[in-house]
């Protein structure tokens, strides 16, 4: 273990230097040799949200589990078919190239073969994911049950399923870059199964291609997660890769497309998506309803989404029945409860279809959501007048439409927190808003400091400026300060 100690008066805790340590200790100034004053839980040593070989993510990347297995090459991670319950980590980048992937939890009408472990990428990168094969559900992993992904990065994927087989009967079928199907199996149902089987999902990404095409089946594609069932929780996720969801016969068969899900059932608002965003084109095509959406195409039963947006293209089209289109995500026509916190779209919405068409610039209702007015709102290819654009399709429309000098000004956001989630830079996302973690503003080393009571520790000092963030002759045991590698750490004389 790498133990880095300073004295007061040293300004030796720079980004090189503490990306190296294990841990920190900050010793009294005229005992240098006495034991640690205060110390600190090192959450891990990379700095700008960079994983090891260039991955970027949107959230620190904490240390793995004592207990997990480490994986370095695919003969390794293919082992984790032995051994489904387990946890993994990742030391190194998995390139998956030489040989077509089958996901891993394959089983899925059973609900016997699925992941219900740990895997976490730890900011390592799987590339050139590849899947062809006429598979129900379809992903790195196929079906996942009470398990933990976290730290993964996508790069490369291109996941191009295509299901010629006429099936008898209400049939489905799954696709996204990480998992294909979470939760438990239920077939047949939106409604019938109760809480449980939860999974989580943070800290991912894909930016490869994904595309699911079935001439019977229903077909739910995400960039992140193909479907969810009750329960999951999203966060600190993105997709930048092409979605793309097909039915192709009957219209009684659907077809729904998501830029982070396909589709997903909620209960009382247990199914959260936070902090995520999407980039990648959306599509859908069904002879029946097709639904598109940035974050979501549909959900179910009271999901909740907060501090989320999207800038890729939207698209549905229904060959024989109806098509919709949002920038965000829609609540089912059962009920009109989703949650949407603190979201904006920019992406060009569309939709077309003999029926009915609805083409929404978010889809539902909720806190300081925003839409731009600016972009194309296009309904069975005539370009709608600003006059017809719709934020929701909920009769109180709650949306902010703004235009796109407006969604540029930090003022344009009242319910935005642009103190820790938010920023808005010139030269990133064309000034849209986007996360604060996403402009380097927070490095991924973060260290919580806790001191103990002790007298004349003098005073703390961090960042650029040298902001001071705890001074004086004593600091309360307990005391929590939270810091950044990238702004430096100075301990002055006591009392300075």
């Amino acid at each position: 273990m790498t133990i880095l100690r300073l004295q007061a008066g040293d300004e030796v805790l720079t980004r090189p230097m503490v990306t190296k340590a294990d841990e920190i200790v900050l010793l009294d100034a005229n005992r240098e040799n006495t034991a640690p004053i205060i110390s600190t839980l090192l959450k891990d040593g990379r700095y700008g949200y960079i994983g090891p070989t260039g991955g970027v993510f949107l959230a620190p990347i904490e240390l793995p589990a004592k207990d997990s297995i480490p994986i370095s090459n695919r003969s390794e991670f293919e082992a984790i078919r032995d051994n489904l319950g387990g946890s993994y980590h990742l030391v190194a980048d998995i390139d998956l190239s030489d040989v077509e992937w089958v996901p891993i939890g394959n089983s899925l009408r059973n609900n016997t073969e699925y992941f219900s472990g740990v895997f976490d990428g730890q900011g390592y990168v799987i590339r050139n994911l590849r899947i062809k094969g006429a598979y129900e559900s379809a992903g790195l992993f196929g079906h996942a049950q009470n398990a933990v992904f976290k730290n993964i990065g996508l790069e490369g994927t291109s996941i191009d399923i295509i299901l010629n087989a006429k099936r008898s009967g209400e049939t489905y079928a799954y696709a996204g870059g990480l998992v294909g199907y979470s939760g438990k199996y239920d077939y047949g149902g939106y409604y019938s199964y109760p809480y449980g089987k939860t999974s989580s999902f943070s800290n991912c990404y894909n930016t490869g291609d994904i595309s699911l095409s079935s001439i019977t089946d229903n077909t739910y594609v995400g960039g992140i997660v193909g479907y969810v069932n009750r329960l999951d929780f999203i966060s600190y996720c993105y997709n930048t890769g092409s979605v793309s969801s097909k039915s192709n016969v009957g219209s009684a068969v659907r077809a729904y497309a998501g830029g982070i899900i396909g589709s997903y059932v909620s209960m009382n608002h247990r199914c959260f998506i936070s902090f995520s965003y999407n980039a990648g084109s959306v599509y859908s095509f069904a002879a029946g309803t097709s639904r598109a959406g940035g974050i979501s195409s549909i959900g179910y039963m009271e999901g909740t989404l907060n501090d989320c947006y999207n800038t890729g293209d939207i698209s549905a089209v229904s060959s024989e029945h109806g098509a919709s289109a949002y920038g965000i995500d829609i609540s089912s026509k059962y009920d009109y409860n989703n949650r949407y916190i603190n979201c904006y779209s920019i992406g060009k919405v569309s939709a077309s279809a003999p029926r009915y068409v609805n083409v929404y610039g978010v889809g539902g209702s909720g806190s300081g959501v925003y839409w731009n007015t600016e972009s194309t709102h296009m309904v069975n290819g005539a370009v709608l007048t600003n006059e017809k654009k719709i934020g929701s399709l909920i009769e109180e429309d709650t949306t902010i439409p703004l235009t796109s000098t407006q969604m540029r000004q930090q003022s344009s956001y009242t319910n935005f927190d642009f103190d820790k989630t938010w920023i808005i830079d010139p030269e990133i996302n064309y000034g849209y808003p986007i996360f604060q973690t996403q402009s380097g503003v927070k490095p991924v080393t973060e260290y919580r400091v806790t001191f103990d009571s002790v007298d004349n520790i003098g005073s703390l000092v961090a960042g650029v400026n040298k902001q001071r963030i705890a001074s004086g002759n004593h600091i309360p045991k307990g005391t929590d300060i939270i810091f950044y590698a990238d702004q430096g750490i100075i301990c002055s004389d006591p009392g300075g």
